[in-house]
């Protein structure tokens, strides 16, 4: 689910609430000037991967998490 926060960014949300992921527009040379499409991830970052559409934005920043998620431990 996507949940907008009254700007064109949204969160990507559980049915409780929890954030699992970020989707917000992606524009050329971080100017507005030039739109891209959408970019998502699992963090806010300016090294989002960028999607077509905000839906496939979506499924990336989650697809993200659960890869995150599921990783094994790094041994020290």
């Amino acid at each position: 689910m996507l949940r907008d926060r009254d700007t064109r960014h949204y969160e990507v949300v559980t049915e409780g609430g929890a954030v699992l992921g970020h989707v917000e527009p992606a524009y050329k040379a971080g100017r507005r000037s030039g739109w891209r499409g959408w970019a998502a991830g699992s963090i806010p970052s300016s090294t989002l991967s960028v999607q077509p559409t905000r839906d496939q934005a979506g499924v990336e920043a989650l697809r993200q998490w659960i890869a995150l998620a599921t990783a094994k431990p790094r041994s020290r």
